[in-house]
């Protein structure tokens, strides 16, 4: 494992993810996706321990979903090759390759989009937009407000439930009561995210933000040898895979 970050360009870590999505998409066995899933993962443990503590995080949460996930399909879809049968249950070949399969392609694409957050700053990602997509600078930074609410988000919700603690609230018990905490841990998010929409919103008017159809940059997002590389890389394997596989 790297501790610290390895250093790649936005357009070139965009153009990977975009890559490993259209691979993702494309096959159906649940091989090629344990493979693609396996590359994911070690993508994320190259970047550095922070980025596995992350992987880590989100992992616990999407296994909370992926695993129902998993045994619907393995139940619901219908096979010929019965390799197990409990009672009127048959669990075939088919739906476990496709059980499998459908699960990696969600984790796949669910942590390559995590593993990009986690590893670009959102003005890097404004200024790859801007310069080298030459993307309008209105639409790029409602790109770039979209991911710093991602981590914003998770801090706000973390200090609410550090608050409830501190005031003696005592853990949910049964389902009416987790639903009625749920009810107002929501709120209080919505409400905490609204107040921060409005400041921002007023900070961009006293500004004057859009009032130019251009903006200026102090930082200038460069296209290096490394990236191009990089990209050349990505996109060729990708064709490669796709024509051999």
């Amino acid at each position: 494992m790297i501790n610290g970050d390895v250093h790649m360009d936005p357009l070139s870590k965009l153009i990977g993810v975009i890559c490993m999505t259209v691979l993702a998409l494309t096959y159906q066995s649940a091989l090629v996706q344990g493979v693609i899933l396996g590359i994911v993962i070690l993508c994320g443990l190259i970047y550095g321990k922070r980025t596995v503590r992350i992987l880590g995080r989100v992992t616990r949460y999407l296994l909370l979903f992926g695993i129902p996930f998993f045994f619907v399909q393995l139940l619901w879809v219908p096979g010929d090759t019965t390799i197990l049968q409990l009672g009127p249950v048959h669990l075939t070949l088919e739906a476990l390759d496709y059980a499998a399969a459908i699960t990696c392609r969600l984790f796949t694409l669910f942590l390559t989009s995590v593993i990009y957050l986690a590893t670009t700053d959102p003005r890097d990602v404004v200024l790859m937009l801007t310069q080298q997509l030459r993307v309008p600078y209105r639409f790029a930074y409602a790109v770039s407000l979209s991911l710093r609410f991602l981590p914003i988000l998770t801090e706000e919700t973390e200090i609410i439930r550090s608050t409830h603690q501190l005031r003696g609230m005592r853990p949910p018990k049964g389902v009416s009561e987790r639903i009625q905490a749920w009810k107002i841990f929501s709120i209080a998010i919505f409400v905490n995210s609204v107040r921060r929409m409005q400041m921002i919103a007023s900070a961009m008017d006293a500004k004057g933000f859009g009032a130019y159809s251009s903006r200026t940059y102090m930082k200038t997002i460069k296209t290096t040898w490394f990236s191009l590389i990089m990209i050349v890389a990505f996109i060729g394997s990708t064709f490669i895979v796709l024509y051999y596989v």
